[in-house]
């Protein structure tokens, strides 16, 4: 991004590792310390990685935590998987702006974001 004058800044960082880092370990690898090692231009990365990993299974487990209960309603997040729940977006985001008689249409709102604009522009 740049500022008014055109001087490139940096607005965001956002340093973090990858998606399977937690199975990488569990697998007998440090990724994170190899990172680091990375970053500050160390040696021992590529020896740092076991090869002589037995024959396993790794299994990723989440745990979800309810904070507040309010209703008894179970809730599914199929969208982006297994449903195109574009439609589904514009329809709810218009309904809660009428509910809050909010006058603005959501029509073409998630096109809209995947264009890649914000909600500032």
């Amino acid at each position: 991004m740049t500022n008014e004058s055109g001087v490139k800044l940096i607005t965001d960082v956002n340093l973090r590792t990858a998606g399977g880092m937690s199975s990488s370990y569990a697998a007998g690898w440090d990724e994170v310390t190899s990172l680091v090692k990375v970053m500050l231009g160390e040696e021992g990365v590529i020896e740092s990685v076991n090869k002589e990993v037995p024959e396993q299974y790794i299994v990723r487990a989440y745990t979800d935590i309810v904070t507040k209960k309010i209703l008894d309603k179970i809730g599914f997040d199929f969208d982006g998987t297994i449903n195109d729940s574009r439609r589904i977006h514009e329809v709810l985001m218009q309904d809660i702006l009428n509910e809050r008689n909010i006058p603005i249409s959501a029509n073409g709102l998630v096109q809209y974001k995947a264009d890649g604009y914000n909600n500032l522009q």
